[in-house]
C-alpha cells in the first residue's frame, strides 16, 4: 500500500488530469465566450461530456464548478485559464467528494489533509504558480 504521501501525489495527478479535461472541454463548448478573467460572458450552467460521462458546471464567482458521476466535484475558483494549476482547498474538496475507501490513506480531515500537503511543497513535490492577480496556484514539479 502507498504512503500517504504518494496517494496525495497520484490524487493530484488524477485531478489535474481531469480538471484539464472538463476546462478544455468547457471552454471549447462556450468558444463564443471570451471573459476569461470574470467569466461574465459564459452561460451560468451546462452539462459537458468528458469521458464518456456528463458532467454539469455551475459558473460562480471567478470560477466554475463541476459536477459529475457520484456527485464527484472538481470545483476551479479561479484562473481557468491556468488547467494544470490548483488551488489545495479544492484539491481537499475532490478528495471528500470520493467514496472514503477510494483514497484509503488520505484523511478527511482539513486540517490533517493540509499538513500533508505542505510536506509535499516543502519536498518541491509541488510548485507555487501565481495566477496574473498573484493569487497561489500550486502545480506538480514536472521534472
Amino acid at each position: 500500500m502507498n504512503s500517504p504521501q504518494t496517494q496525495l501525489l497520484d490524487m493530484a495527478s488524477d485531478f489535474v488530469r481531469l480538471q484539464h479535461a472538463l476546462l478544455t472541454t468547457w471552454l471549447n463548448a462556450n468558444s463564443g465566450s471570451h471573459d476569461l478573467e470574470t467569466l461574465l460572458d459564459f452561460p451560468k450552467q451546462c452539462t459537458i461530456g468528458v469521458d464518456s460521462q456528463l458532467w454539469q458546471a455551475t459558473r460562480h464567482g471567478l470560477g466554475v464548478r463541476f459536477v459529475g458521476p457520484s456527485s464527484r466535484i472538481v470545483d476551479v475558483p479561479f484562473a481557468v485559464t491556468h488547467r494544470d494549476a490548483f488551488d489545495p482547498g479544492r484539491l481537499f474538496d475532490f478528495v471528500v467528494s470520493h467514496p472514503p475507501d477510494y483514497y484509503q490513506l488520505l484523511t478527511r480531515q482539513r486540517e490533517a489533509f493540509y499538513t500533508l500537503f505542505d510536506t509535499l511543497v516543502q519536498s518541491r513535490l509541488f510548485t507555487i504558480e501565481p495566477d496574473s492577480l498573484h493569487r497561489p496556484l500550486f502545480a506538480i514539479r514536472s521534472d
